[in-house]
């Protein structure tokens, strides 16, 4: 049997309802505790790996479910749902696992594959550099090899998880090649001599989810390191973000559902002028246009997944599902806020959480506007 309204199978329906039981028995109850304290509790963590999680988008060769990008984008928006800030959490971890399951030898496999997907190490991107955003291939932290050791030096920003993670991704310039061709990937425990936490970034939104500087200073790590092969950790890290990009259309689509349930509760509850204010055109048509743009979220995004688990060249669809799916979250739930009038901009209501959380997703993963480069690229080309 399916869904016929999005195609989604048996399996991924179960999924999307054990995940939804999940995030509102475990995650709801502390969500707004773990906001007001500005970090999650490793017992979340925990949780998700006991259910499997991190292991979707994994083969079943790696130990994995091999569900794919679709089963993963259920998961990330029905987490999103309750706390963006636990689906920072998941997206980064799974990504960087998938990257990690990709590129690593049997060595590194065998030292870390079952840990991490099982949750009992947390995992750490280091890409972004203060004059390396979404131009990945600007980075300058360098590492060069020196008596059996890579020695990194460098300083990455922005990095979610950054204190938290017990092993860190960190991409860096290994040889002396134009852009994205000499950039390699390494593996640096978060215990590493030389490897520093910086700032701890006071932020918008996602507040229980860390973000830091990690700065490397003269850090070093044996040759075995490496992630992969030397030069090649753009294209790895490359298939990783198409995933994530994914996760934030995902994202995007969960805080839209939240800000139109919350919405439509309130529109139909708060009466003024003798009437419910969702008896007011002006309301209903607002609480309309949400339950539409999510609609639209959805198909693009689902769709798009299902082109990346068909194997299919799915760059376009990706960047247009990412930034559909964004925009349409910031404008839900900024109207949201409309609805629900002045008790909107308070704490006591959910919404204003919603809009906060909302504006990182259209820039994280390459902003919207790059994405629209891709877009537009793809055109360019299939019409040559």
């Amino acid at each position: 049997m399916y869904d016929y309204a999005y195609g989604l199978t048996d399996t991924e329906l179960a999924l999307k309802e054990a995940v939804r039981h999940f995030a509102e028995s475990a995650l709801q109850p502390v969500a707004i505790e773990m906001e007001q304290r500005g970090e999650f509790t490793w017992e979340v963590f925990r949780e998700m790996g006991a259910l499997g999680l991190f292991k979707v988008l994994l083969p079943e060769s790696e130990g994995g479910m091999g569900l794919g990008a679709r089963a993963f984008v259920l998961v990330m928006e029905e987490i999103c749902r309750v706390s963006a800030s636990l689906g920072v959490l998941f997206q980064g971890h799974s990504c960087m696992l998938q990257a990690f399951a990709a590129a690593a030898s049997g060595a590194q496999r065998g030292n870390y594959l079952e840990k991490l997907s099982n949750a009992e190490l947390l995992l750490g991107a280091c890409l972004t550099e203060p004059q390396a955003g979404s131009d990945l291939a600007s980075l300058r932290t360098s590492a060069r090899l020196e008596g059996g050791e890579w020695v990194l030096n460098g300083h990455k920003i922005f990095i979610s998880n950054g204190g938290k993670a017990d092993l860190y991704i960190v991409a860096a310039r290994t040889e002396e090649a134009p852009r994205h061709h000499g950039i390699s990937l390494l593996l640096v425990p978060a215990n590493t001599q030389g490897l520093r936490i910086g700032r701890i970034e006071k932020k918008m939104g996602l507040l229980a989810s860390p973000t830091s500087e990690v700065l490397f200073e003269n850090c070093r790590v044996p040759a075995t390191s490496l992630l992969g092969l030397r030069g090649t950790g753009f294209a790895v890290v490359e298939k990783s973000l198409n995933t994530a990009r994914l996760g934030a259309a995902a994202a995007a689509i969960g805080l839209s559902q939240t800000a139109l349930d919350e919405s439509l509760k309130y529109a139909r509850e708060r009466e003024q002028f003798g009437h419910s204010i969702y008896d007011f055109q002006a309301v209903q048509f607002m609480v309309v246009e949400m339950a539409t743009r999510l609609h639209l979220s959805r198909l693009a995004t689902y769709h798009a997944a299902s082109k990346v688990d068909a194997g299919l060249d799915s760059s376009r669809e990706v960047a247009m599902a990412k930034y559909t799916a964004t925009d349409y979250a910031m404008q839900t739930t900024t109207d949201a806020i409309q609805v629900f009038g002045g008790a909107g901009y308070m704490q006591d209501y959910p919404v204003e959480r919603l809009m906060r959380d909302a504006k990182i997703w259209q820039i994280v993963d390459g902003t919207n506007q790059i994405q629209r480069v891709i877009v537009g690229r793809s055109l360019a080309k299939h019409a040559d």
